[in-house]
Order: C-alpha cells, then sequence, then structure tokens
C-alpha cells in the first residue's frame, strides 16, 4: 500500500515542506516478546528484518532491535493499545528513528504519521497518536545518553556520535549490516 504525506497537521511540521511517501511491503513486523521491561512496559524483540520504504528508499530495521511497540499512557490503551496493525510497523520504526536519534525529533515524529497512514490507520487514530508523539515524545528523547544512541546506531552500522545524525531525512542510512 502507498500513501503521500502531503501536508502535516500542525503549522510547524508545515514549514517543513516535507513530503513523504511511504510503502510497507509487509504490514505486520515479525516479533516476539521477551522477558524484559522498560518503564513497565513489556519489550519484543524483531525477530527478522523489516523493510520500509521512504520516497522510494529502502530502509531495513535489523533483526534483533528492541522496543516498546507504541508507548500509550496507561489510561488510554483500550482505545490506543500498545500493539495494533495499524500502527504495529509505524511505532517499531519510530522506536527506532527515536532511539537511534537518527532524523531530527520533527522529522520522526512526521515518518511516525506517514507510516500510520500507510498501514491504514484511521485519520483521527493517527492524528491522536501523531500529536502524542509530539506533546510527550520530548520527554522520552531527552532521556537518551550517548552510549543508549550508539548501541542502536551500532545495530545499524552506524558509528557518527552526532545527535541528531541528520536534520531531515536522508536516503541510504538504513541499508542494513
Amino acid at each position: 500500500m502507498m500513501e503521500t504525506i502531503t501536508h502535516l497537521n500542525t503549522k510547524e511540521e508545515n514549514k517543513m515542506k516535507s513530503k513523504y511517501i511511504v510503502e510497507l511491503p509487509e504490514l505486520i513486523p515479525n516479533t516476539k516478546g521477551i522477558n524484559e521491561f522498560d518503564h513497565k512496559r513489556p519489550m519484543f524483540i524483531l525477530e527478522e528484518d523489516f523493510k520500509i520504504i521512504v520516497n522510494g528508499d529502502v530502509n531495513i530495521i535489523p533483526k534483533g532491535f528492541k522496543f516498546d511497540n507504541a508507548s500509550t499512557p496507561y489510561g488510554m490503551q483500550n482505545t490506543f493499545p500498545s500493539y495494533h496493525p495499524h500502527y504495529a510497523a509505524a511505532a517499531l520504526f519510530h522506536d527506532m528513528l527515536y532511539a537511534g536519534e537518527i532524523f531530527d525529533r520533527k522529522v520522526n515524529d512526521a515518518l511516525f504519521l506517514a507510516t500510520m497512514k500507510a498501514a491504514g490507520c484511521p485519520k483521527w487514530k493517527r492524528n491522536t497518536m501523531y500529536f502524542g508523539v509530539r506533546v510527550g515524545g520530548g520527554l522520552t528523547y531527552k532521556k537518551h545518553t550517548l552510549s543508549s544512541v550508539m548501541n542502536v546506531r551500532r545495530l545499524l552500522g552506524i558509528t557518527s556520535h552526532l545527535r541528531p545524525l541528520f536534520p531531515d531525512y536522508q536516503k541510504g542510512v538504513f541499508r542494513g549490516v
């Protein structure tokens, strides 16, 4: 399924004048739960490489990446469970982008929105989740250490210590190792 984001929901995002075309060769990443927790949230591990195509560029998230799916506040998990096919791939991609501080946080969040749209997530749900990461994602982002960022980047074969790595989307970042 291929979708195009021609506008984003906030004035701040509109100023970026970004356009992301996202394709998902597979809708659902192959994961398994593991006996680890992050802030009381169960963690999952990617069991095989997962591809997300952005603007024609194949991004490979390598097997072995640990993530928590959608970090939904506890009071909202009935409406927004941490796992749902409408946003499973988007949550995986977003967690990788955030944990590795690959792009500027605004870009990471815009890619989250575009990936949810490509997965068929209803507009009201993806906009609500996008608003949630714009408002609350900074708290998570600020908790990163250079060590935690570099652990994720090593999985991707990236050695640069720049934070963020790129201010905007760049082709060829996720090529696998």
